[in-house]
Order: C-alpha cells, then sequence, then structure tokens
C-alpha cells in the first residue's frame, strides 16, 4: 500500500503566486529550459526522461504565477516566520492518486530537495527566472522551504552547496537559520553531493552531471542541524564506482 504523500501549498499575500509541492503541477519544459540557461550554475541539461526520473525521486516546491480560473481555497497560516496574510494549506493523499486538474499554473521558479523525507535533506537548484526577480519571491521561496523541513518528524540535517561569490549565503542564514560548513572545490563538490545517497536517496538523482569549468571555482557548503539526533564529528565523504572521475 503506497505511503500517503502531503502536499504543501503557499499562496502569497498580496500577488498572485504560489508555492506548491504537488508533482503534478511541475512543467518539464519550464524546468528543462532553466537547466539549459547560464542562470542556473548549479545544474546542466538532462534528457526528459532523466528529468523526469529526478523530478520523481525530490520533494519539489514550484513557484508559480497564479492563472484567474485556480481554486481559491487555502485557510491562514500562523506561521510567523512566512509573509503577513501569506494563506498555507496541506493536504495528504495516496501517493498513487494524482491531484492534476485542467488549471494551467505557469512555472516561474523552483527549490528541489533531495531528501528521504525524515531524517535528511539536500537543498538544490533554487531559481527564480529573471523576469521575477526583485520582487522578494526568493525570499518568500526560501521561508516556505523551512515551513515544509519543520514538518519533518526528525530531521537531522539540511545541506546545500552555493557559490561562494554569489553572496547568498546571508539569504540562506536569515530564511534557513543555515550556516557556512566549509569552502570546496569542483571535485569535492562531486562529493559532498553523494551525502544525499548515503541517506538513502541514489545519487544519480541529485541532477548534477559534473560538467563544470576548468577555473576550480570555490564553492561554500552551508548546513543547517534539525530536531533529530546526529553525533558530532568530521565531515567524510567518498565517491564509489559509479562516481564521476
Amino acid at each position: 500500500m503506497p505511503s500517503p504523500t502531503t502536499i504543501h501549498e503557499f499562496r502569497h499575500p498580496s500577488s498572485p503566486y504560489l508555492i506548491s509541492t504537488d508533482p503534478h503541477k511541475l512543467s518539464l519544459d519550464a524546468i528543462s529550459a532553466a537547466f539549459s540557461s547560464s542562470e542556473l550554475y548549479s545544474a546542466s541539461p538532462l534528457q526528459t526522461s532523466q528529468l523526469a526520473t529526478c523530478l520523481r525521486h525530490s520533494l519539489c516546491l514550484g513557484l508559480y504565477l497564479i492563472p484567474t480560473n485556480a481554486p481559491s481555497d487555502l485557510s491562514t497560516t500562523a506561521t510567523s516566520s512566512l509573509p503577513s496574510g501569506t494563506t498555507y494549506a496541506s493536504t495528504a493523499i495516496p501517493s498513487s492518486t494524482s491531484t492534476s486538474t485542467t488549471t494551467t499554473y505557469a512555472q516561474i521558479g523552483l527549490a528541489r530537495l533531495v531528501t528521504d523525507h525524515v531524517t535528511f535533506a539536500y537543498l538544490t537548484d533554487v531559481y527564480v527566472l529573471p523576469d521575477y526577480r526583485g520582487r522578494g519571491l526568493a525570499r518568500w521561496l526560501l521561508h516556505c522551504v523551512d515551513q515544509v523541513l519543520g514538518r519533518f518528524a526528525a530531521l537531522r540535517r539540511t545541506l546545500c552547496i552555493v557559490r561562494k561569490d554569489d553572496g547568498v549565503s546571508g539569504l540562506y542564514e536569515e530564511c534557513l537559520g543555515m550556516r557556512e560548513f566549509g569552502s570546496v572545490s569542483d571535485e569535492q563538490e562531486k562529493q559532498i553531493e553523494g551525502e544525499a545517497a548515503k541517506n538513502g536517496v541514489p545519487a544519480a538523482l541529485n541532477g548534477h552531471s559534473g560538467d563544470k569549468t576548468a577555473d576550480e571555482q570555490q564553492y561554500v557548503v552551508l548546513s543547517k542541524t534539525g530536531k533529530g539526533t546526529w553525533a558530532h564529528g568530521s565531515f567524510l565523504s567518498t565517491s564509489g564506482a559509479g562516481a564521476d572521475a
């Protein structure tokens, strides 16, 4: 019997935007276009079948424009970390049940969690399309990610990797409470991404090809410990036989 899946949805307090974890709202075309652009340095283009598998095995928060014919049935949330007036709803449905409707949502952003849904999450592929930047949507998206992670039963650690010269570490600290774990090179980044596989998620589903420029761009690992127990110690990682050279 399939386990229930919880769909989280957040409606913006003053503008026609929606954030949803409903996988049926995701647009393969929109995400593929973003992965193929220079705007998203952390990802490389994937074949359609690869992208579909990647998304199916991830917890994705899609950012959408709300069409005029969309239903309006979200109840007000009391969560103070979200903008005042943000409405929230969660629905538990069997994972085999389709939630697709005739309503079409234009996807303008994404935040993807590679996760076991209980103890560990690796945050990656966070973006807002250029035409919609400067409106506070990235900050709102990260706040909503934090709300979803807060519902994990025994979250031990959340990780993400950002480029050092992007200047976004402060935003992740503000919205998610993440702190810098250390600086890594391109080669070390590929090894750290394998940490997701050690926590029950196949490394092949992380959506990154490892193809980077040769200038050894430096990255920063951001980390946040959660409610579950995780002994303190060194961050150790090794690549397996199937890892990129």
